[in-house]
Parts: C-alpha cells; structure tokens; sequence
C-alpha cells in the first residue's frame, strides 16, 4: 500500500471500534476498488479477511479482487 492508503486504513482500524463492522466494511472496500495496485488490494483483503468484515453484506467488490 501506498502512504495515502497506509493513512485511511490506519483511520478505518481506529474508528471501526466505535462505528461498527459495516462502516469498516464500507470502507475498505471503497479503497479496494479505488486502488490502483493489486498487490495493495491483496493487503487490503486480507486485513478484511482478518476482521472478518468481508461478510458483511456491506462489502461490496468485483469479483476479479476476492
């Protein structure tokens, strides 16, 4: 991951505890689909995998990326 996606996933870490799984589901998978690398995608999914927010009906992303 690049410094601009370190950043966010550092924030989605903090504010989960206190927003809920679907906001960090929301989220990381709003940055798997903006980010260009699929290298950084893979990081991104598995720390969805695990938190286990990938199951959530909130985790919206292409199937090219699970």
């Amino acid at each position: 991951m690049n410094n601009l996606e370190r950043k966010e996933m550092s924030k989605i870490l903090a504010y989960a505890p206190h927003l809920g799984a679907n906001f960090a589901a929301r989220s990381i998978s709003a940055l798997i689909r903006c980010s260009l690398r699929s290298k950084a995608q893979a990081e991104m999914l598995a720390i969805a995998r695990t938190h286990g927010w990938d199951k959530s009906p909130e985790f919206i992303i292409c199937p090219r990326f699970a």
